[in-house]
């Protein structure tokens, strides 16, 4: 499913950089990334989704090599692949939940996203009473799920989610975590969960901090 090596990437006019030399995850595997705030973990997101290039290496997902994909490439590949979930949500204030779950298969023309798994979906994070609510009325909490479930709304079989269930108490964190598990054991999908709560990493097959990533020579699944 994923196969990194020989990665490196330094944002423009930054001195901060991220090296990996191997990192490999199977189908279906479930894996919790940690480490501090400002180390890396989003960026290496953004990078195994495409939204970055690396500077030198290679990321390829499914077979294909991200940096051998034109930009509007990669934008199919992410709504074909990937269930984003991203730390600011990034959700269209003006829009209502159920709009916002809908709109990235709408603009692309899929038809992945039927309705009757979006209203699967929406009872699974208990967002069903809030779908016809636009989201700057929405808590934070209840934006969180919006985005989770836009995310698992098009079938991906990668699930990227970024701090996740940062944004919630411990029984909706469990929910998410149970819902989101489920899904990659139902569709065989692999997911890399960025977290700083260290009490959730039993619900994962593979646990790794990303300092510790970038210093093994081989790290597999």
């Amino acid at each position: 499913m994923l196969t990194i090596s020989n990665l490196t990437f330094q944002h423009d006019n930054s001195d901060f950089e991220i090296a990996i030399p191997n990192w490999n995850l199977d189908s279906g595997e479930l894996c919790v990334l940690t480490g501090a705030s400002g180390s890396g973990k989003t960026t290496l997101l953004h990078l195994i989704a495409g939204l970055y290039l690396p500077k030198a290496g290679t990321i390829t997902v499914q077979g294909g090599c991200t940096a051998d994909l034109s930009g509007q490439q990669r934008r199919e590949m992410r709504l074909a692949t990937f269930g984003l979930v991203f730390q600011d949500f990034r959700l269209f204030s003006y829009l209502t939940a159920a709009e916002n779950i809908s709109l990235p298969y709408n603009l692309s023309g899929s038809n992945s996203a039927h309705p009757e798994w979006i209203e699967t979906l929406s009872e699974s994070f208990g967002i069903t009473g809030i779908l016809h609510q636009r989201a700057a009325t929405l808590s934070r909490g209840e934006q969180q799920r919006v985005a989770i479930c836009r995310a698992l709304a098009g079938r991906p079989a990668f699930i990227l989610a970024d701090e996740p269930t940062a944004s919630v108490d411990s029984e909706c964190r469990d929910t998410i975590l149970n819902t989101l598990r489920t899904y990659c054991e139902d569709h065989n999908a692999t997911m890399i969960l960025t977290s700083h709560d260290p009490s959730i990493r039993d619900s994962f097959t593979q646990s790794v901090d990303i300092q510790d990533l970038q210093h093994s020579e081989v790290l597999e699944s």
